[in-house]
């Protein structure tokens, strides 16, 4: 039986959403804040219920989807603690160095993290933190109730612990929402603690869960195989395509931005699985090939294992003014750079979905990208693609449209593509999160 989880909203049981992603985050919601956010916001328009975990006092709270912006205000500024003011003390000198300097250091940091944390245990009162949420009321789950998890739920592990213990004791359902499960089978990508962090989380999410939802074909094989491989029983595993329709900012040109037009704008965090190296090697091959390369401008925030390439860019007499970084900008920046790019380049190495992809072609502009994992879902057949590994492809796909064939691909694009919206990805959701016999 296929639930309406419209009726199960208004009925008796309740459908509970969980939005621990939105209140600790900092900034615009991007990636699974942006998925989170975007789905949460409609089911309030149902009078879902909406509740976080308190990692302090180790339970769910209950929360109304309007105190977000509160909540906000009070995760995100609250007074340091003693600990907290200690931390950033010890920590200040190391981050004050220069990336090379903290490349050599390297080595003896974790040795200096653990006589930190031993120094701040013996030094801060043995009182504990007090939690923010401590004048909540506790969630209380019933029988037949449905919890939605959505965001990164690994952060807070035993969130998922007392619900499976609850799965168990009150009959409730719950529902997994699973971007990727890349952690798990390219963890070269991620800091070390990620996969040991995420593996035994998503294990236990899909033994426990009663639907998972994924965001592409190649996420749904990913979990497939891991069922197999864990000899988990497979669970109803339902696709689920994200919305693409954006809300436009008003357009603003970034400060001390000195290109006009004329350059290929590639947008993700910058970090190793975004695969900015490519784009380096690209550019070094034109360079000894003596071909006329175009500029490129990288947006993202700083992510985690590339400190030498961002060395490298900015030192290389060649790159360092071909191949802008910008760490931080505003939606209307953003809109500025997609608006006066020629195209774009996404050169992943693998992608749960591939949001940058379809953010450009919705401004309009061709996104030449890597052809693996899921980008090859994303598009509409109006994506251009090279293999992430061969910087010549990748070269020659940029030179070939930075020649003026991105034009006629610009101008098809503003014709026929049309963005699968927000709305018509939720009311998908909700089909799919009803997916399952026991739910009902």
């Amino acid at each position: 039986m296929i639930l309406d989880v419209t009726s199960k909203i208004r009925g008796m049981a309740h459908t509970w959403i969980d939005i621990s992603d939105l209140i600790t985050w900092n900034g615009h919601f991007t990636g699974i804040q942006r998925v989170v956010y975007s789905y949460a916001s409609r089911f309030a328009g149902e009078n879902a219920r909406f509740f976080i975990y308190d990692p302090i006092d180790d339970r769910h709270v209950e929360v109304g989807f309007s105190m977000l912006d509160q909540l906000n205000a009070q995760v995100n500024n609250p007074p340091l603690s003693r600990r907290q003011r200690l931390k950033r003390l010890i920590g200040r000198p190391y981050y004050s160095l220069s990336i090379k300097q903290r490349a050599q250091l390297r080595p003896f940091v974790g040795i200096a993290n653990h006589l930190a944390r031993t120094v701040i245990h013996e030094i801060v009162d043995k009182g504990g933190p007090k939690s923010l949420f401590r004048n909540f009321t506790t969630a209380r789950f019933e029988e037949g109730d449905l919890v939605v998890v959505i965001g990164a739920g690994w952060n807070m592990p035993k969130s998922l612990d007392r619900l499976c213990e609850l799965r168990a004791s009150t009959k409730i359902h719950i529902v997994q929402h699973v971007n990727d499960i890349l952690p798990v089978y390219q963890p070269q990508l991620f800091a070390d603690e990620l996969p040991k962090l995420f593996g035994p989380y998503i294990e236990k999410a899909i033994r426990h869960v009663d639907v998972v939802t994924v965001i592409s074909e190649a996420t749904k094989r990913d979990v497939t195989i891991f069922c197999k491989e864990k000899g988990i029983n497979m669970p109803v595993i339902e696709v689920v395509r994200l919305g693409e329709d954006i809300q436009a900012a008003s357009i603003e040109k970034p400060a001390l931005f000195p290109i006009e037009e004329g350059f290929v704008l590639s947008v993700g965090t910058f970090e190793i699985r975004k695969n900015y190296l490519l784009l380096y090697q690209a550019a070094k091959l034109a360079q000894l090939e003596g071909k006329e390369f175009p500029n490129i401008v990288i947006v993202g925030k700083r992510g985690w294992l590339t400190d030498d390439l961002a060395h490298v860019i900015a030192k290389d007499p060649y790159t360092r003014n071909k191949i802008r970084w910008i760490s931080d900008i505003s939606d209307g920046g953003l809109r500025w750079l997609y608006e006066k790019c020629m195209f774009s380049v996404f050169p992943s190495l693998c992608e749960g979905w591939g949001l940058p992809i379809v953010e450009s072609l919705q401004y309009g502009r061709l996104c030449i990208a890597s052809g693996v994992s899921s980008m090859l879902e994303v598009g509409d057949g109006m994506v251009d693609y090279f293999l992430p590994y061969d910087a010549r492809a990748c070269m020659d796909k940029i030179l070939e449209y930075a020649s003026g064939k991105y034009k006629a691909s610009n101008q098809m694009i503003a014709k026929n593509y049309h963005p699968y919206t927000w709305d018509e990805s939720y009311d998908q959701f909700k089909r799919a999160i009803g997916a399952h016999d026991s739910i009902s």
